[in-house]
């Protein structure tokens, strides 16, 4: 077993794995490296994909799974999981915690911190200064919580559990594990949403979800208009 950066050495400090080399990758590094600025928290910053095409990837190195256990002890790693996908998510930070690596815990640094009350389960991730979070709100692991959305006070969101970009969940709310939130989707205050359930992009919750199931929203339509109309009314003359 190595001993963290190749140097042949021992490290210091903790290292971050990012797992999960694409697009989500490179926002989970930005906040990181956000996170590194106030804190110092990791001496090293790397990447963890099963591919395993590249040696690197945005100028930092990448490991398979069996290179990363050869280089780093679990407790000179911890790993947070840069995939959006719930089922993914939960089965990459197992395949992590099998490892021995434990996940980070990841906070965007916020202006007046975490509210009074709030719990975040290892793993869980807030990618933004933008996101609205209740008091005693409560984060299960590997809750993701993407830019500008918000839970309110007192709700909890299950394992895995990943709310997409400006999603609003109100307070009092209970959610399941591996719930999928898409872009725009609301939740009235109180609500119930089963396991797996997916709440797709726009989509109102007005009622319990049982889980396995899928929400849509409902009134999205296409029907044709003229040549020439116009978005506020009137045509072009």
């Amino acid at each position: 077993m190595g001993g963290g950066k190749e140097n042949g050495g021992e490290t210091d400090g903790m290292t971050l794995a990012i797992y999960g080399a694409g697009g989500m990758g490179g926002e989970f590094l930005t906040l990181a490296e956000a996170i590194n600025a106030k804190e110092n928290r990791w001496e090293e910053i790397v990447f963890l994909d099963d591919a395993g095409k590249d040696v690197e990837f945005l100028g930092h190195r990448m490991y398979t799974m069996e290179q990363l256990q050869d280089q780093y002890a679990p407790g000179e790693l911890e790993v947070t999981i840069s995939v959006g996908e719930p089922i993914i998510r939960a089965k990459m930070a197992d395949r992590a915690e099998a490892a021995g690596y434990s996940l980070a815990t990841m906070v965007y640094p916020r202006p007046g911190g975490i509210p009074y009350g709030v719990v975040l389960e290892p793993g869980a991730t807030i990618m933004t200064p933008m996101v609205g979070l209740g008091s005693f709100a409560h984060l299960g692991k590997n809750v993701l919580m993407q830019g500008y959305s918000s839970v309110g006070h007192g709700t909890y969101l299950g394992d895995n559990t990943n709310v997409s970009c400006f999603v609003q969940i109100s307070g009092g709310c209970k959610i399941g594990k591996n719930v999928f939130f898409g872009i725009q989707s609301v939740v009235k205050e109180g609500i119930t949403i089963g396991d797996n359930a997916i709440i797709g992009m726009c989509a109102p919750v007005f009622r319990d979800v049982p889980e396995n199931y899928t929400v849509f929203h409902a009134v999205s339509k296409m029907v044709p208009h003229e040549p020439g109309t116009r978005a506020l009314g009137g045509n072009y003359n």
